[in-house]
């Protein structure tokens, strides 16, 4: 914002004054106040197009550009039942990784069988649509080939799918702030284990990032707003 103020004030500075050498013998006090004038008007252009989603700045505050930064670095998806979840941790540019992990007894393998998948990948800049609302796409996502098996210690681990992120064509970002009444209810099946929604309990504005697949209908949370 400040350097498109100084190449602004930069340029038009250059104008007046050489329009001041032709007219010759103006007052340099007046030509203060017209240029102090012209930089006042360019400051308001400059914020008024921002605040239209033309800058840094989004409707509900939230700078499109820095959004990654300012959310938090991790995500949960998880039913809230059964030995799994996957775990999400965000870069501020927008590249992630993150793991999925299952586990079940079995009489066969006494340490019984892990399920795993590793992952990375990356978002495209965040899109907004509206004032606690953008959208991601995902570019990127790479992980091992799911269904290899090794056994070790009389305990099988066998490679998986990152769940919650298969089948992603647009993840959807509600932000602190949105009213959860407005929310899609599956979203509520996905965040039932953040405290703020236990025993069915539902603030009336979300109180936490959600990343929400709607596509699939499932949804990863963060707990905490940064």
């Amino acid at each position: 914002m400040k350097e498109i103020w100084k190449k602004a004030a930069d340029n038009q500075k250059g104008d007046t004054l050489s329009g001041a050498r032709k007219a010759g013998g103006r007052n340099k006090w007046f030509l203060a106040s017209v240029l102090a004038g012209i930089l006042v008007l360019l400051w308001g252009a400059v914020w008024y197009w921002s605040r239209q989603g033309l800058g840094t700045e989004t409707e509900g505050g939230e700078g499109a550009l820095d959004l990654f930064a300012r959310m938090p670095d991790i995500f949960y998806f998880s039913s809230g039942a059964g030995g799994w979840a996957t775990e999400l941790y965000l870069e501020d540019e927008g590249s992630f990784s993150g793991l999925f992990h299952s586990w079940e007894s079995g009489e066969k393998y006494p340490g019984g069988t892990f399920y795993l998948c590793e992952f990375r990948g990356r978002f495209s800049a965040p899109e907004q649509k509206g004032e606690f609302l953008c959208s991601l796409r995902l570019e990127s996502l790479e992980y091992d080939t799911p269904g290899k098996v090794e056994i070790e210690d009389r305990t099988r681990y066998i490679t998986a799918g990152p769940l919650g992120l298969e089948d992603v064509e647009e993840m959807l970002v509600f932000l602190p702030g949105y009213p959860t009444e407005d929310l899609p209810e599956a979203v509520f099946d996905w965040i039932r284990g953040a405290r703020e929604f236990w025993d069915g309990a539902r603030p009336e504005k979300l109180p936490f990032y959600v990343l929400y697949n709607d596509s699939t209908q499932e949804a990863f949370y963060s707990e905490t707003q940064q």
